[in-house]
Formats: C-alpha cells, sequence, structure tokens
C-alpha cells in the first residue's frame, strides 16, 4: 500500500498517557492523504484493553479501530 501511495508512513507502538501515570500503546498509526488512522490488531480483546481504549479515544478525541483481519484495514484505507 505504500509503494501505491495509498499510505505515507506507518508507525509502531504509538504511547499515550492516561490518567493515574498509566499509558496506552496503540499498535499501529497509519498516516495517509485522509489523516491518521489508529489500528489494535487482537486476538482477544480484553476488559483492560477495552477501558484503555476507551479512555484514549475519549482523552485525545480519535478512534482506535480493532482489526481481528488484515482484510479489514482495506477498508479503512
Amino acid at each position: 500500500m505504500k509503494e501505491c501511495g495509498v499510505v505515507r508512513y506507518i508507525i509502531r507502538q504509538v504511547p499515550f498517557d492516561l490518567p493515574g501515570g498509566a499509558k496506552h500503546l496503540v499498535d499501529f498509526m497509519v498516516v495517509n492523504e485522509k489523516g491518521n488512522i489508529f489500528f489494535e490488531s487482537k486476538g482477544r480483546d480484553l476488559p483492560m484493553g477495552k477501558l484503555k481504549r476507551k479512555q484514549v479515544e475519549e482523552l485525545y478525541d480519535i478512534i482506535v479501530h480493532v482489526i481481528t483481519h488484515v482484510n479489514q484495514i482495506k477498508e479503512l484505507l
């Protein structure tokens, strides 16, 4: 996708600070012509991960897309 120009670049393990000194790492940030798209790749989406992801979305006004299969990425780009 990068070679075709759909994706400008990808950053892995993007950290977000949360209240109480906690951090949450989002697996990927994809930058393209639409802006920044955040992805987490999950086999199992555990309750603590859901809670932290919700906090990140509310504090930073972003959406973190949960991906369980690689074909889902194409739909978001």
